[in-house]
């Protein structure tokens, strides 16, 4: 298992090749809305899926001897500054932002994005509020705010993991 954050896939799938499909969890560039859990000023990971496959890859290769939990970090990046420094600026308009306590998490409830309903036949509604509800608790709770120190980017200078701001903004830049 190598430990990677969010997938920034669920953020720019599908304008950027991905085999995710789109699922806004807190921010929905589609809508330009976000619901942010907690404060949204605790970092979180987010690597995109291809940028991890590089990294196991390489590490699949490496004769050395693997951590007990490898990881990737592609950026470390609060969920204000994803919506205000980067989604805002690549859209070129303002989100409508609202923020829900760590109470209402608690109780499994979050707000419903507009891509959420497409998971339904898959994932009931109740379900899957309650999954991201979980992750929501989680980020703020500091789970998602892994160490940069000791990472497996480290181990392989030679790929660079791309960061949020690159990837939104060549899949969303107006």
């Amino acid at each position: 298992m190598v430990l990677n954050g969010f997938f920034t896939d669920y953020f720019v799938a599908p304008k950027l090749p991905s085999y995710f499909q789109p699922l806004a969890f807190a921010i929905g560039l589609s809508a330009n809305t976000a619901a942010i859990p907690g404060s949204g000023e605790v970092p979180a990971v987010f690597t995109h899926s291809w940028d991890v496959a590089w990294y196991v890859a390489k590490l699949i290769d490496s004769p050395k001897t693997w951590k007990r939990k490898p990881s990737t970090i592609g950026d470390k990046i609060t969920r204000d500054e994803f919506v205000r420094r980067i989604a805002e600026e690549a859209k070129w308009v303002k989100f409508n932002t609202t923020y829900y306590s760590l109470e209402v998490l608690k109780q499994g409830r979050i707000t419903e994005m507009p891509s959420h309903p497409f998971v339904y036949p898959f994932l009931p509604k109740e379900v899957l509020q309650g999954l991201l509800a979980a992750f929501g608790v989680m980020i703020e709770e500091g789970l998602f705010n892994s160490e940069v120190e000791g990472t497996v980017n480290g181990e392989f200078p030679e790929l660079r993991a791309r960061t949020e701001r690159e990837l939104v903004f060549e899949a969303w830049k107006a």
